[in-house]
């Protein structure tokens, strides 16, 4: 019942550069995980000429995406230019971005559940509006915004911005304010208490 993809040392290392330049928050430098729902990825440890050598001992052949060797995406730049250096200056660079992206993996688990607990200790039983956040740390704040954001009611996808999440909680520091999020959604603090309108 499980897909395994051959997404290598090299794939993972990627992503994390990717994420990086792209300004992604502690979520986005995990990398490429492990497990993803049925998906697992065992290679993920395994630098991509460890596989070739592999597969030539076995005499099996594999397959190379085509556009791998294009310089038209911002990935494949990444690949051809900018790995090859980082390899040049250090040659466990693979090893090291691996292990700073478990690191960062394991912190964003803890502050995911800690976020859990208080998204369910602060929610009013109306399931309205967030009391007492001031509580919590601020990066455990933060999630709990996206948690809001993620469950409610009305279907949508609101990606915010990293900034958007500093003006909802300054409105909650301030104990007011509202912050448009999208099109036709609001994030309100009124007397500390914050609530997501449609």
């Amino acid at each position: 019942g499980e897909i395994a993809a051959a997404h290598h040392a090299g794939d993972h290392a990627e992503t994390v550069l990717f994420h990086l330049l792209r300004g992604s928050g502690m979520r986005g430098l995990r990398g490429i995980l492990p497990r993803s729902g049925r998906i697992i990825r065992p290679l993920l440890t395994v630098e991509k000429q460890e596989i070739l050598r592999f597969l030539q001992e076995c005499g099996e052949g594999y397959v190379e995406d085509s556009t791998n060797f294009t310089d038209e995406s911002s990935r494949n730049r990444l690949r051809a230019d900018v790995m090859p250096l980082l390899l040049r200056e250090n040659p466990a660079a693979l090893k090291h971005i691996a292990r700073t992206a478990e690191i960062l993996a394991e912190d964003e688990a803890y502050l995911q559940a800690e976020a859990e607990k208080a998204y369910a200790a602060c929610l009013d039983p109306s399931g309205r509006g967030l009391h007492g956040l001031l509580q919590y740390a601020r990066p455990v704040r933060m999630r709990v915004y996206m948690l809001r954001l993620e469950r409610m009611h009305k279907p949508m996808h609101i990606d915010p911005s990293y900034e958007m999440l500093c003006a909802i909680d300054e409105a909650v520091r301030q104990g007011s304010g509202t912050v448009n999020l999208a099109r036709d959604v609001y994030a309100r603090a009124d007397r500390g208490i914050l609530y997501m309108q449609t």
